[in-house]
């Protein structure tokens, strides 16, 4: 089975349905083999794919404001309890959802949670910065959100190590954003399917990466 690049944190547009077709078009002319949409505090939603869209694969997570940072929680399976946001009935405190019950109810489900890039302020979300360290249940550290930014990647890639968790690369970025398609996760099998992405993120196997304007990775 191939390997894979995918960006693990791309932005949904919540003025209405993304389209899946160009998400996927833009996806393959950076040279991605995958795209996880995040929704921002709202399960993402897509257009139908057309016929002859590219073959990139599409998974789809909910990013969070919590006391530990923002979190971007993948569920097993695009269920009632995701779509229609079952999840926002979590506990939630003064910095947004209680974090450890965000993690501990996508884990129960068979999904997992992962750490948004929590130094780049530039992307205007809350940046728990070392909070999370310490916390059960957790599978990555975006430490990647952008090649132009050395130092908050450098400091990002700090708080993983000391909170013995892999690095990953996201943009977080909407698809026609400066950010898409510059950084991304490398899964050294390609997963097919929502499942498979999960099964990727909890093995720990995965390394953050910059991709160039010829759409190589390095």
């Amino acid at each position: 089975m191939n390997a894979a690049l995918i960006d693990l944190h791309v932005r949904a547009n919540q003025e209405g349905p993304l389209d899946a077709t160009n998400l996927l078009t833009a996806a393959a002319a950076r040279g991605l083999d995958g795209v996880l949409v995040v929704g921002d505090h709202v399960a993402p939603q897509l257009t139908e794919l057309e016929e002859g869209a590219p073959a990139v694969q599409l998974y789809a997570a909910v990013e969070v404001d919590t006391e530990l940072g923002r979190l971007v929680c993948v569920p097993a399976t695009l269920d009632e309890w995701f779509n229609s946001n079952g999840w926002n009935e979590l506990p939630k405190g003064e910095a947004g959802f209680e974090g450890d019950a965000v993690v501990a109810a996508f884990n129960e489900r068979g999904g997992t949670v992962f750490v948004a890039q929590p130094y780049d302020r530039d992307l205007k979300h809350n940046c728990g910065e070392d909070a999370f360290i310490g916390h059960e249940g957790l599978s990555a550290v975006v430490v990647t959100s952008s090649p132009r930014h050395t130092t908050s990647n450098e400091r990002a890639a700090a708080a993983a190590i000391a909170a013995k968790l892999p690095g990953a690369g996201g943009s977080a970025s909407a698809p026609e954003g400066a950010r898409f398609g510059s950084v991304a996760t490398l899964f050294p099998k390609a997963p097919l399917n929502q499942g498979g992405l999960i099964t990727g993120l909890k093995s720990g196997r995965f390394w953050p990466v910059e991709i160039t304007n010829s759409g190589r990775a390095k």
